[in-house]
């Protein structure tokens, strides 16, 4: 299974990962699963400068 979180902006994930939940939440859930977890990040879009379409 996949959890996808999408922010628009750099510093609403920041403040998410500071979150102590953040943390407790690999605790809980590493026992559960059969493989190592795996946090993978991608930037979708580059939001900082306007895009155009011709």
């Amino acid at each position: 299974w996949t959890i996808v979180e999408r922010y628009e902006r750099q510093s609403s994930l920041k403040i998410h990962q500071a979150n102590p939940y953040y943390a407790e939440f690999s605790v809980y859930m590493e026992p559960l699963m059969d493989q190592p977890g795996e946090v993978f990040q991608y930037n979708e879009l580059d939001t900082s400068k306007p895009v155009h379409v011709e």
